[in-house]
């Protein structure tokens, strides 16, 4: 097997197209979107294609459920929540307490 071949079989390839090694600028937008789907549920674009209106609130709901999911979710391995956090510098507590404080607001 060449050696390019073989690289596409070992931990570091799949570290690398799961996340191990994206930019800063994605996983901050990924940790924004959560965000915004939890205290301001999601965006209009998102629901477009469904022009039932009890589909579309059970959307908006499975949307939000999935961004609170995540961001209650305590693993450590990459792309999880806490990861992300550590990997942009935040604490995640703050980041927890920050949402919650938006979303009574």
């Amino acid at each position: 097997m060449s050696i390019a071949r073989s690289f596409y079989n070992t931990a570091v390839y799949t570290e690398h197209y799961l996340g191990m090694r994206w930019p800063v600028a994605i996983w901050r937008s990924v940790l924004e979107q959560a965000i915004k789907d939890i205290v301001e549920g999601p965006a209009a674009y998102e629901l477009r294609d469904c022009p039932d209106l009890r589909e579309k609130e059970k959307l908006q709901l499975e949307i939000r459920a999935a961004a609170e999911h995540w961001v209650e979710d305590d693993g450590e391995e990459p792309r999880r929540f806490r990861w992300v956090c550590l990997q942009l510098g935040l604490d995640p507590s703050a980041v927890r307490r920050s949402i919650e404080e938006r979303k009574t607001t």
